[in-house]
């Protein structure tokens, strides 16, 4: 982390498994990255601890909030025998670019599907490079998260178990050793398919003479003994020498018998197959012609929509029509007016015109009459006596 800070400082680091909250022994590993965080000054500024082990559920909360998970491990034999682990699904879920130590199945995914990066176990230097390539290259994230997301769906659980569950609607017959002095027994698909024609019958039948001969005839040996004492002694002596072989032909034979019985199984199970697809086929074309049918009675009913709009398209045009006639009467009867209301607004101006001058004039006459008012008031007081003179009676 100090190297990677160096040139990105940005890079937070966070251990998501802290103590395990069951009855387990605390794990040594947690407490030495912890203390090594803090004696290197990254504890709780670059290097995130959690105290408990992040429930399975709420691990979504947290793996999308990241952008780079890391999965390292030692060189040991879990890593060369384990399957793809847990976890590591985890970063195809959210989407992450992945940094994985190389070895195991995850890290031959991630380098085949250009999912990120593998590094060599313990080599700090190669995770130092990984981690800083993909911290500072955002278009690379993008990609191997992209990838990672196409990928995905093929390890979910309805993938994944789609085999075993194959299997366990339709499990496999296979052969069961067979002992030289054991008679294999034929499968009970064998017994139970009826014939269904004369041809089918005959085959049957020959099939089954086949069954008898091989039945009779796969376990053999020396004839019984006849003759006298040394032709006897020849024939036990041949007899031992000749068991070996007698030993290995009575197993090829019982293997081929069973072979037998494993291809008309094999055959049985074919012709199901057919008569299944057969049986589809007939389906099919039944909903074919239901479909044709249909497509009939809906080329009907789209011609006959058609037909409809056709119409009613008509209609619109006629009432088009209809309303652009009704638009220019309007418009016409709103010219009229509109004329009229000009020659009635320059009447009106004309008397305005006239009223202006008017209350001029009465103006100019209410100045004149102020004039008089005012003579007169001069005159009046012209002809008014003076006061008369103390002890001097008036007059």
């Amino acid at each position: 982390m100090p190297q990677v800070l160096a040139t990105c400082p940005q890079t937070r680091l966070v251990f998501l498994a802290g103590r395990h909250p069951g009855t387990v022994q605390e794990m040594q590993m947690p407490q030495r990255a912890r203390a090594l965080a803090a004696e290197l000054g990254l504890l709780n500024q670059a290097v995130f601890f959690y105290e408990m082990w992040v429930p399975y559920q709420q691990r979504a909360d947290f793996l999308l909030e990241a952008d780079i998970a890391v999965s390292l491990h030692r060189d040991h034999l879990e890593t060369a025998y384990a399957a793809i682990r847990s976890r590591f699904l985890d970063h195809l879920w959210a989407g992450l670019p992945s940094i994985v130590t190389a070895g195991d199945a995850a890290a031959d995914l991630v380098r085949n599907r250009n999912l990120g990066y593998t590094v060599c176990p313990e080599d700090i230097n190669d995770v130092v490079r990984a981690t800083v390539h993909l911290v500072s290259n955002r278009e690379v994230r993008q990609q191997c998260a992209e990838h990672a997301r196409q990928i995905a769906d093929a390890f979910t659980w309805e993938r994944t178990l789609e085999p075993l569950s194959r299997f366990c609607m339709r499990p496999l017959r296979r052969s069961r050793p067979v002992s030289p002095h054991v008679v294999p027994e034929p499968p009970a698909a064998l017994a139970t398919v009826p014939p269904t024609t004369t041809q089918e019958s005959s085959m049957q039948e020959e099939y089954t003479q086949l069954i008898q001969k091989l039945e009779t005839g796969w376990q053999f040996g020396m004839p019984a003994q006849q003759g006298g004492m040394l032709s006897r002694v020849a024939q036990r002596v041949l007899g031992r020498v000749l068991a070996p072989v007698y030993a290995q032909q009575r197993d090829f034979n019982a293997a081929l018998v069973q072979l037998f019985y494993q291809s008309a199984a094999r055959h049985e199970e074919i012709l199901g197959y057919l008569n299944a697809m057969m049986a589809q086929i007939v389906k099919l074309e039944q909903r074919i012609d239901t479909l044709a049918r249909f497509d009939g009675v809906l080329s009907e009913r789209i011609e006959t929509i058609n037909r409809d709009i056709n119409g009613r398209l008509d209609a619109l045009a006629a009432f088009d029509g209809t309303l652009s006639e009704r638009i220019e009467t309007i418009n016409h009867d709103i010219n009229g007016r509109l004329d009229t209301m000009a020659d009635h607004t320059g009447d009106l101006h004309d008397r305005l015109l006239r009223l202006t001058y008017t209350v001029q004039l009465l103006n100019e006459a209410l100045a004149a009459a102020d004039e008089v008012s005012a003579s007169l008031a001069e005159h009046l007081a012209s002809l008014t006596p003076t006061a008369p003179e103390e002890g001097r009676p008036r007059q």
